[in-house]
């Protein structure tokens, strides 16, 4: 037995004394996905740190009752979660996201991070989350606290989780969790094949790889870049520019956004400035089929204050900070790039 499953079953055993508690606790260990591990209801309605404290459960009739409330307010939401089979399927991913606004609860998994698979138990799956050994103590109290959001609704599921999100966005600052709490298709282009979603966190360098297979030796995509690309280009053209998304998958090439006409290639990136501190956009002027001394072009790239990227290399780059700007500039360097003609 694990310490976290012994020190769960002393608990309850001194809970069993009281045949309403006796109740309760049977109850919730008939769940087919927590067969008898509620160590997490018992942490949850705060049996266990009470038991911690006093060395036994021995409170007055009026405390039984308030904390036996408490455990089967949290049993009652928790159900409303997690089916026979582990977590329920919910809209837009909404439960996923909702919980990602209180915390990183994700879970390591070969090398990455794991959004938890659904069923089984797996030291990436919601059941080892839910039994809160070790480190995962501290991320376990992410779905705490979300249960104890007040727009919590568990009469409107998908509807409070939503909101959840949209108030979480409005006051804090989720720094890079801040696009996948904030957009579905990012969790949708995970979602391809395996229903595990996972992620891929470089903390070093402060770049978000969303993964479609278990490692990056798959298709992969860089979390900024592609949520730009959702956000503001999908579907659409550029003057003459065409716009679409590179995922990538090995280490030879990073995953950028591309927009593309006949003479210019424009790839934007995303990479950690150390010297801002931040992360920061990459825009990349790649002129083919267009002479590289014309004084149009010449002129255009001191206006953006194009840099070369490499003095052997003929190519140029511009870097933008701003996410909510990057649309207006792109936009303008393609209409400029678009006015260039070829002598």
């Amino acid at each position: 037995f694990e310490k976290n499953q012994i020190e769960e079953e002393f608990i309850k055993a001194d809970l069993f004394a009281n045949e309403d508690w006796k109740e309760a606790i049977k109850k919730a260990e008939k769940h087919s996905y927590f067969k008898g591990q509620i160590g997490f209801l018992l942490n949850f309605s705060d049996v266990e740190s009470y038991c911690d404290i006093h060395k036994n459960c021995n409170w007055s009739e009026k405390e039984s009752k308030d904390y036996l409330y408490v455990f089967n307010d949290y049993y009652t939401k928790a159900i409303e979660i997690f089916d026979d089979n582990g977590l329920k399927n919910f809209d837009d991913f909404a439960w996923r996201r909702a919980l990602l606004s209180k915390g990183c609860y994700l879970l390591p998994f070969k090398g990455n991070l794991s959004f938890l698979k659904r069923s089984g138990k797996e030291e990436h799956s919601w059941k080892r989350l839910l039994l809160g050994d070790g480190d995962k103590s501290k991320k376990r109290q992410f779905i705490k606290n979300l249960f104890d959001d007040d727009l919590f609704d568990i009469n409107n599921i998908n509807t409070s989780l939503n909101l959840i999100i949209k108030n979480e966005i409005k006051i804090n600052d989720l720094g890079w969790r801040s696009g996948l709490v904030e957009s579905s298709l990012l969790f949708s282009y995970m979602s391809t094949g395996d229903a595990t979603k996972r992620l891929n966190i470089r903390h070093q360098d402060w770049t978000t790889y969303l993964l479609k297979r278990d490692r990056r030796s798959g298709k992969y995509a860089e979390l900024q870049t592609l949520n730009f690309y959702y956000h503001y280009l999908k579907g659409k053209t550029i003057k003459s520019f065409k716009v679409n998304y590179k995922d990538v998958s090995g280490n030879s090439e990073k995953p950028h956004i591309r927009l593309y006409n006949e003479m210019f290639f424009v790839k934007v990136y995303f990479y950690y400035d150390k010297k801002e501190g931040k992360g920061v956009f990459h825009i990349r002027l790649f002129p083919y089929n267009f002479d590289n001394t014309n004084d149009d072009l010449i002129k255009l790239k001191k206006e953006y204050k194009f840099l070369p990227t490499h003095p052997n290399y003929d190519s140029f780059i511009y870097k933008s900070y701003d996410f909510h700007r990057l649309e207006n500039i792109l936009k303008n360097i393609c209409f400029d790039l678009d006015t260039l003609k070829v002598d």
